[in-house]
């Protein structure tokens, strides 16, 4: 935990390559940005550091990005990429003509 990082785009950042996983602590991350996935970096929600007990909490990331925007992003992940235990809160958009987007998925056969 002393080397974590402050959001998941920087866990994401920093894992330089394939089969590299971000681990991702337990609790609520707001984010305004678009999470986008990098191919073969995978990322794991519901984590517990330094010996907590399991008591089932979850990940969850409530998404404000820009009208239109999804929350995530899995663009040509064409390697292993296994993303889990995430709960994902779209923007409820106001914007008109647009949608609220959780999970915008192309050319990514390796999404798991």
């Amino acid at each position: 935990t002393a080397t974590a990082c402050s959001s998941i785009d920087r866990g994401l950042a920093q894992c330089g390559h394939a089969g590299c996983g971000v681990l991702v602590r337990h609790g609520l991350y707001a984010t305004t940005a678009t999470i986008e996935l990098r191919d073969g970096v995978n990322v794991y929600g519901g984590c517990r550091f330094d010996g907590e007990p399991d008591r089932g909490y979850r990940t969850t990331i409530e998404a404000s990005p820009a009208p239109g925007m999804p929350a995530i992003a899995a663009t040509d992940l064409r390697t292993p990429t296994v993303v889990r235990d995430l709960v994902v809160i779209g923007k409820d958009e106001t914007a008109a003509g647009t949608a609220s987007i959780a999970l915008m998925v192309s050319r990514s056969p390796g999404l798991i």
